[in-house]
């Protein structure tokens, strides 16, 4: 996500964003930084069929269905660190 904030307001918009992805998913984000790192290195197929692979482990971990009752709750996920 790319955003134009005045001078005043980078370090907090900042801060905020650091907090939000400590608070994450921890594994989750992981895999999405390694797809991303392969991502410009391989072929679009390929990478392709690494995401269908990480989409598959990250929807067995605990964080997942964290997420989901979280969502179904209307109420913030408590991901494990």
């Amino acid at each position: 996500m790319n955003k134009v904030l005045p001078d005043a307001e980078v370090l907090s918009h900042t801060q905020e964003l650091a907090r939000r992805l400590a608070h994450g998913p921890a594994k989750a984000q992981a895999m999405i930084k390694r797809a991303l790192n392969q991502a410009h290195e391989l072929p679009l197929e390929r990478v392709l069929e690494l995401e269908a692979g990480y989409q598959a482990v990250a929807s067995r971990q605990p964080d997942f269905a964290e997420g989901v009752a979280a969502f179904r709750e209307k109420r913030q996920p408590r991901f494990s660190p």
